[in-house]
């Protein structure tokens, strides 16, 4: 049936939210987790980060997502892919059909995958986007939940579209 869960955090920061169909639950102690929960879409939202996906497994343990099936990942950047600040944050969509695979650090992206970002849309078939810091599944801090693009690496069909606009 319909899971909801919801897990609110210190400071009045937006809660931990999981939305699903069916979901299996592994605690072995704080911080020890593995979740896993299936949807169409599930959705799991941490503070500003979202991920949709039909079967999301976090492993708290090894600080590892994996979506397997058709999803998107949203994440709050304040650097555009070419490294420049942005005038003000703004979420990353980044969609794929196949799998995502999520250490924290780099965010792997598997079959049809785009993104739009302040003017640049981005489709390949593999894309790698490596952020600056690690996000961490098991830190209840939200200085190590914030990260910025460190690198993007598409591979295959690479279509690169940009438009930048002087308002002078």
């Amino acid at each position: 049936g319909r899971v909801h869960v919801r897990q609110e955090h210190a400071n009045g920061e937006q809660p931990l939210e999981v939305i699903g169909d069916r979901l299996h639950l592994l605690n072995y102690g704080d911080p020890y987790q593995i979740l896993q929960v299936y949807g169409a879409p599930a959705q799991v939202q941490d503070r500003q980060m979202q991920l949709e996906g039909p079967n999301i497994r976090f492993d708290r343990i090894a600080n590892r997502a994996l979506v397997t099936g058709a999803g998107v990942l949203r994440v709050p950047v304040s650097r555009g892919f070419d490294g420049k600040t942005l005038d003000e944050s703004q979420l990353l969509d980044i969609y794929w059909k196949e799998k995502l695979d999520f250490d924290g650090k780099v965010a792997r992206f598997y079959a049809d995958v785009h993104t739009v970002l302040n003017g640049t849309d981005l489709k390949c078939e593999e894309m790698d986007v490596t952020f600056n810091r690690r996000i961490s599944f098991a830190d209840d801090s939200t200085a190590t939940q914030q990260a910025d693009i460190q690198t993007v690496l598409c591979r295959e069909g690479v279509k690169l579209t940009s438009h930048e606009y002087d308002h002078k």
